[in-house]
């Protein structure tokens, strides 16, 4: 029984050994994040962004009181598909999930599928297809929380002036679907490195509704993938 017990407590401290390793050794700021950190943004007046721009769009707004994640522009950058990026001021319009950006002072809508991402007030957003709630495929903005093999997505919208926001994930790179935080759900994603989350559940006390916890989770389960 001793020896059994020793030979228990042995694996934990090679497992936590090999964690601190990983810890020490891969850094997570890759992706799209680091993409942003480290880029050389073109200005707005270069006439490449037109192409990114969708023509004779109706810019007269709804009379609501609230039209906008952002009412005041925002310095930004916008990141296309050939990974060019733009130097932009940019308002997220949320009332028809539109991002607007200013090209010479005047006012476009970017067309989504042009787009790959977009940067401001701290924040990273997608640009991808998605299942809506009637499981059609649609196209429209999250805001990145992770990036890797799980990306976990927050959805921005208006429910009359409020905002609110709502999870989906993108595994694998497939199409962004709506996703409900839970151990259960995330374990089943993670099955290839169960043992290695189980422990991490031990380790730490997770809310499954708060979203630096949801990252840190995630953020772990991406180091691991690094050692494989």
């Amino acid at each position: 029984m001793k020896s059994k017990a020793l030979t228990t407590l042995a694996l934990m401290a090679i497992f936590c050994l090999q964690n601190v390793q990983l810890f020490a050794q891969y850094d997570l700021a890759d992706g799209l994040f680091q993409k942003f950190q480290q880029a050389v943004p073109l200005d707005s007046s270069d006439s490449r962004i037109l192409f990114l721009c969708r023509s004779g769009q109706n810019l007269v707004l709804k009379k609501q009181k609230r039209l906008y994640f952002n009412e005041v522009w925002a310095d930004g950058m916008v990141l296309d598909h050939s990974n060019q990026f733009f130097d932009v001021d940019i308002k997220y319009r949320l009332y028809d999930g539109e991002m607007i950006i200013k090209v010479k002072d005047d006012p476009c809508v970017l067309q989504r599928p042009t787009i790959q991402a977009l940067q401001f007030g701290g924040m990273v957003f997608v640009s991808l297809p998605f299942e809506n709630e009637r499981e059609e495929e649609d196209h429209g903005y999250f805001e990145l929380i992770t990036d890797g093999k799980i990306r976990l997505l927050r959805k921005f919208e208006l429910k009359g002036e409020r905002l609110k926001h709502c999870y989906f994930i993108q595994f694998d790179n497939g199409s962004a679907k709506p996703f409900k935080p839970s151990q259960k759900a995330f374990l089943a994603l993670m099955s290839d490195h169960h043992m290695g989350m189980k422990y991490y559940l031990d380790e730490h006390d997770v809310s499954w509704k708060d979203v630096n916890d949801l990252r840190s989770f995630i953020d772990y389960y991406h180091r691991l993938l690094a050692t494989d």
